[in-house]
């Protein structure tokens, strides 16, 4: 030193980014405060290192919350993570099925019950990156549309295709032949598919 000397030394804030995904057989949201994440649309944000976000998840009209996963957990609708590093969550919501208690021998498949199962395996497939199936009788009417074998088919088909997406063996079904015209729509050919769907959520 030979003289007076002045010295700044500069520090940059890290900033770690929180990723936000939607699983499930039904669509939600997710909102951050602090803002940022607001998934649908925006599903990750950065934030100051240490910053404690929140997240609440939301589900829309037939649908419900599930749980989180990733860096979350538990099935309140609420979570904290807290950015001590790049972080991931995932929210998992789940179609709520018409005639939910359906009985093999009570229970007479309608055309709503196809309806929420194209519904359910639509949100399957779309967050597992697949394109949408191709149905038969695309409009389903109620009290009008005949539940027929076909139905059925295309939606062993369509959830068979998410299973292989997700890498999970496909599962295994009560009339494993269906023949259009001949076998009749049965409902445990409802129940499966139901579960089947819920066992990929």
């Amino acid at each position: 030193m030979t003289a007076a000397a002045g010295v700044t030394a500069s520090f940059d804030l890290s900033f770690f980014t929180l990723t936000v995904a939607i699983a499930g057989s039904a669509d939600g949201t997710v909102v951050s405060n602090p803002i940022g994440v607001n998934c649908g649309s925006t599903c990750a944000s950065s934030y100051a290192a240490g910053t404690v976000v929140t997240l609440t998840a939301t589900a829309p009209s037939g649908a419900a919350f599930s749980r989180w996963g990733g860096a979350c957990s538990g099935t309140t609708p609420s979570c904290a993570v807290t950015l001590d590093a790049a972080r991931s969550v995932t929210a998992t919501f789940s179609k709520e099925f018409t005639d939910t208690a359906v009985t093999a021998t009570s229970t007479l498949v309608k055309a709503v019950h196809i309806a929420d199962l194209r519904s359910a395996i639509g949100a399957l497939r779309s967050h597992l990156g697949l394109s949408a199936f191709s149905w038969s009788d695309s409009t389903l009417v109620a009290g009008t549309t005949t539940v027929r074998a076909v139905h059925v088919v295309e939606l062993r088909t369509a959830l068979g295709q998410a299973y292989a997406a997700a890498g999970t063996a496909s599962p295994t079904y009560t009339d494993a032949t269906l023949e259009t015209g001949q076998t009749a729509v049965k409902r445990a050919h409802l129940i499966e598919l139901r579960n089947a769907v819920r066992a990929l959520e």
